[in-house]
């Protein structure tokens, strides 16, 4: 029984993991964008960047499930 819940922990754990990395990642992109124009100037390689970013962001959750999922 102790040997379930400790499984059941480590999995709950991760999952916690997961959503933290997401929640930053997303935090961080969205923040990215609104301070673009007033950080960085105004260039094609800054808005090759901010879409760089966001393609990956489509990548974020099937990367966190594959490397954290055996």
């Amino acid at each position: 029984m102790c040997f379930q819940r400790n499984k059941v922990f480590h999995l709950e754990i991760r999952l916690l993991l997961q959503s933290v990395i997401i929640f930053l990642y997303t935090a961080a992109q969205i923040t990215l964008y609104d301070i673009a124009g007033k950080v960085f100037p105004e260039s094609p390689h800054t808005l090759i960047s901010l879409g760089i970013v966001h393609i990956l962001n489509g990548g974020v959750n099937p990367l966190l499930y594959v490397t954290m999922n055996k």
